[in-house]
């Protein structure tokens, strides 16, 4: 028995046949009010390399609090990352019912506080570090997992929709099969929610239209798919040399590629660093541009595990990151009746960014502490490795015994020497 034979015996045989029709899907982005700022709750992928580990010990899911304290605050999106290898720790086989099991626990606390949650795969293309569609993981066992994911979720009160990949890379000629895909499989369960569609080359918006035209050839019946990107900064550079601008034109290449092809667009991370308070009215100036075109984006990160890191909004010992000023600024539901730039908003303009904030200096020494260290927290050491060519590589020390459990301690970046390969 073929591998792809295996996958299609293992689901369910009504999970096999198309819904006919999709006459009924609803755009249900563009028929409500839109929350135009959230927030990624990372945790449950950290310590990805160890495989399955174990939940408040090589990974972490939010507790209710997390959901508690910014419902309470007014916010009521969250983009939350799981891992597909603790999903479905083989290939075609059934979810775990340890890892669902705490993605339900966590939708509930979603509902319980009134707050929409988009599931986000993410793996950046790839299974157990391999890419889909390249060989050893099938194309068929991407569509199998989301078929999965949205026979289990794809009734829940609480999902906003899927995210069915973060940040693909170094696939310009497979991400693009894939996602087609993703959305099959999801649309075998659910006709209804927005499926995000993140790009190649890490889905960032300067090079979006670089790489990601391809992607104008995928298909949704129920017609309900939103482009994903990415909008991190690069904070090595030297924050006094940039301009006002420097975010608003990060994000204009995507803008402008939604714009010319009549797409819906969303930013599904972002984040400043608290150390140097020259960062917030660039983060306001990118926040306002992106209401202008009622653009919806989840701030990088808050819930639980971030310690002392530089770039997350969630409080310590009670007070607030200087960056949560801002964003508080455009927790803005009544602007925008739906996903832009098409939309037509009412005029905005960045509000008034103190030049000093509480907890803000002009140190450039980032903090500590996040669970596992998800990737993102290391955007700009990506940035600059890439733009000279090379991979990012992260050596780490002191972060986990012989059984993978972590302790807070340190890591160092440097680049290598990469293929010659373009994204």
């Amino acid at each position: 028995m073929t591998i792809l034979s295996s996958i299609s015996r293992r689901l369910p045989r009504q999970a096999l046949l198309l819904p006919a029709l999709f006459a009924t899907a609803s755009l249900a982005t563009s028929a409500q009010a839109v929350d135009l700022v959230g927030l990624n709750f990372s945790g449950a992928t950290f310590a990805a390399q160890v495989l399955p580990g174990v939940n408040d010990r090589n990974f972490i899911f939010p507790a209710e609090s997390h959901f508690q304290q910014w419902s309470a605050k007014g916010v009521k999106l969250v983009r939350f990352p799981i891992l597909w290898e603790r999903l479905q720790p083989s290939m075609g086989v059934n979810l775990d019912p340890t890892y669902a099991g705490l993605i339900d626990r966590t939708l509930g606390y979603a509902q319980k506080y009134g707050v929409k949650v988009i599931l986000d795969l993410h793996n950046y293309a790839r299974y157990q570090g391999k890419v889909i569609g390249a060989g050893e993981v099938p194309y068929e066992a991407f569509q199998n997992l989301m078929t999965r994911v949205a026979q289990r979720w794809g009734t829940h009160a609480a999902l906003y929709g899927y995210d069915i990949m973060n940040e693909p890379h170094d696939a310009v000629s497979n991400w693009p099969t894939a996602a087609q895909y993703g959305i099959d499989g999801v649309r075998v369960a659910d006709s209804t929610h927005p499926i995000f569609i993140e790009g190649n080359g890490w889905a960032d918006t300067t090079r979006w239209p670089q790489w990601n035209d391809a992607l104008l050839k995928l298909k949704d019946p129920a017609n309900n798919l939103i482009f994903m990107a990415q909008a991190f900064f690069d904070t090595s550079l030297n924050v006094a040399t940039l301009s006002p601008s420097y975010g608003v034109e990060r994000l204009k290449p995507f803008v402008t590629w939604l714009k010319a092809n009549n797409k819906r667009g969303f930013i599904g991370g972002f984040g400043v660093p608290d150390t140097d308070a020259r960062w917030l009215p660039i983060l306001d100036g990118m926040l306002a541009y992106l209401k202008q075109n009622c653009i919806p984006a989840t701030y990088w990160a808050a819930g639980p595990g971030w310690g002392t890191y530089n770039q997350a909004v969630e409080p310590i010992n009670g007070k607030e990151r200087p960056q949560w000023a801002v964003l508080a600024k455009y927790l803005d539901k009544d602007s925008c009746a739906g996903i832009g730039p098409q939309v037509t908003p009412t005029a905005a303009t960045p509000a008034k960014t103190e030049t000093t904030t509480s907890g803000a200096t002009t140190g450039t020494t980032a903090g500590t502490g996040a669970l596992g260290h998800d990737r993102s927290n290391h955007r700009h050491h990506h940035r600059r490795c890439s733009r000279y060519g090379y991979r990012h590589h992260r050596d780490h020390h002191g972060r986990y015994d012989h059984d993978g459990r972590y302790h807070r301690r340190g890591h160092r970046h440097h680049c290598q020497r990469r293929d010659p390969r373009p994204n």
